[in-house]
């Protein structure tokens, strides 16, 4: 899965990451943004550390209750992060048109 957009809820992420710094938010959205690329991200800090563009251990520590581990895959993933990307698969049903404008049901 590849996601160029992803519902995104500003009041929600900042209410779950007020207790973090800066540098932990930049870390932390930067995983989220290679999450939403690639469906999960390695269980494996030297890789993770990679993707954050350098980030520390400490700050690792500060951001890693907000994933958990895949039990199929072994790989790391934020569940809402998750939950997102499965309902925006989802297809949905266009609802359908007449003479260029949508119909009322």
């Amino acid at each position: 899965m590849n996601f160029a957009f992803v519902k995104w809820y500003p009041g929600n992420f900042l209410s779950g990451t007020a207790h973090l710094s800066n540098e932990e938010v930049g870390a932390y959205i930067r995983l989220l943004c290679w999450q939403a690329s690639s469906g999960s991200l390695p269980n494996d800090y030297e890789r993770l550390r990679r993707l954050a563009d350098g980030m520390s251990h400490d700050t690792w520590q500060a951001i890693r209750d907000k994933f958990q581990i895949d039990e199929e895959s072994g790989e790391l993933r934020n569940p809402r992060m998750h939950e997102e990307m499965e309902t925006a698969s989802i297809p949905r049903r266009k609802p359908p048109v007449r003479d260029g404008r949508k119909m009322r049901p």
